[in-house]
């Protein structure tokens, strides 16, 4: 076989094109096909961050490598990078697919990235995807009783596995096993296509507060500040 031309002939440091043929279906180049397996594999903060700094701007723009750039640093103790990343990329364009991201992150930050998604309920206040990320962050965060509330109002606006599950983990979190149990059956049934067993007895809020739970703080330049006793 004869060895490669054009684009793909030059191979960056860590084995991937440097000059990615144009897709024709997203414009981010071929190598978003590829990339965000090498994104996940990094083994160290430096590692992660040579490799991201490589990438082109529509590469590091494109979802899935935003997403598993994002995943890959907070699990290797960079938790405000993949929180930098993902706010700069929703300011750009709502996505409901990073914001679900942006609640499942690993980390100890529960309590900054709730403050910062309940602020986006005054423009997506009906978005499931929202919705379960808050209800993800809330069980995250102990808050078992907000938990409940994003969570059972995202579903009624969209069946999701992800939100059963997490329904299930705050119903356990507060003692409540039978439906727990309800809800971690609901979730194997939605992940097979079938439908969820209604929750009887668990009526869902008629109404979400607009305002964030815990009020974010602020410097004078407008920087985020950690509440008090929180370092």
């Amino acid at each position: 076989m004869a060895p490669p031309t054009g684009a793909y002939a030059t191979q960056g440091p860590f084995g991937l094109a440097e000059a990615a043929a144009p897709c024709r279906h997203c414009g981010h180049g071929d190598s978003h096909i590829r990339v965000p397996h090498e994104v996940a594999a990094q083994r160290s903060p430096d590692a992660l961050n040579a490799l991201w700094s490589g990438l082109s701007r529509a590469q590091r723009r494109a979802p899935d490598l935003l997403a598993a750039y994002a995943q890959r640093s907070a699990a290797l103790g960079q938790p405000l990078a993949a929180m930098g990343e993902l706010e700069a990329a929703l300011r750009r364009e709502w996505s409901g697919s990073l914001v679900r991201v942006y609640g499942s992150l690993p980390g100890d930050d529960a309590n900054a990235r709730l403050r910062t998604a309940e602020n986006w309920l005054r423009e997506h206040s009906d978005d499931a995807d929202l919705l379960g990320a808050l209800g993800r962050l809330c069980v995250n965060a102990g808050l078992w009783g907000k938990a409940r509330e994003y969570l059972q109002r995202a579903l009624e606006l969209q069946s999701s596995a992800a939100d059963w599950e997490a329904l299930a983990e705050s119903f356990r979190g507060s003692g409540d096993l039978v439906a727990a149990t309800t809800c971690y059956a609901n979730a194997l049934q939605v992940a097979r296509g079938a439908q969820a067993t209604p929750l009887t007895g668990y009526a869902a809020p008629l109404r979400l507060e607009r305002e964030p739970t815990v009020r974010e703080e602020r410097s004078p330049h407008g920087v985020p500040q950690l509440p008090p006793g929180s370092a």
